[in-house]
């Protein structure tokens, strides 16, 4: 009760491969989005006892021209959500706009490394692409979009002042939230 948070699937799996991640293990690099209207009546459907929703997606942004529809749909609802997107979504000044008018609070973003040698054997070299790290915060900034960072270690090449540069780089960028994990290995 302390945390009426709702929490919604509004799709399911990335396009991405990064390869640490389950989700395109398991998914390959595929994206459904559920129908926009099943997502806005279970939305109305709760919004009367939840003051926060989680849309619970493996990226939100996996398909950035379905996530501008269900956004346009979200923002006569004013409701206040959060989700988990992939970090090219930062950089799409109309995808911004609707997420701060859609009720968007904040985004988790998952940097995963500032070593580019780390991120080219994660398959996550996009991440730099378009200004890197600081142009997408600046613009998750602009719009009041909050950033919860998160970063892995356990690659070749990190080091213990992996660990110190990834935490001075979310203090200095002012990241709401950070969170430092390790590799984990799944099976396959």
């Amino acid at each position: 009760r302390y945390l009426p948070i709702g929490l919604v699937e509004t799709g399911r799996g990335c396009r991405f491969r990064c390869e640490f991640c389950a989700v395109q293990t398991f998914f390959g690099a595929t994206h459904r989005a559920r129908p926009v209207d099943a997502v806005v009546a279970e939305l109305h459907a709760r919004c009367d006892h939840v003051r926060l929703f989680f849309f619970i997606d493996d990226n939100f942004a996996a398909d950035l021209a379905a996530a501008k529809e269900l956004l346009r749909a979200l923002v006569p609802l004013r409701i206040r959500w959060v989700t988990q997107m992939s970090i090219n979504a930062a950089h799409d000044e109309e995808f911004l706009q609707l997420l701060r008018a859609s009720g968007c609070q904040g985004v988790l973003i998952g940097f995963e490394s500032l070593e580019p040698r780390n991120l080219r054997q994660m398959n996550k070299q996009f991440n730099t692409t378009r200004g890197g790290y600081e142009a997408a915060i600046a613009n998750l900034r602009r719009h009041g979009i909050r950033l919860y960072a998160t970063f892995v270690f356990g690659y070749d090449e990190d080091t213990p002042e992996s660990v110190r540069a990834a935490v001075q780089f979310a203090i200095e960028q002012r990241c709401f939230i950070a969170a430092f994990n390790h590799l984990t290995p799944f099976p396959g």
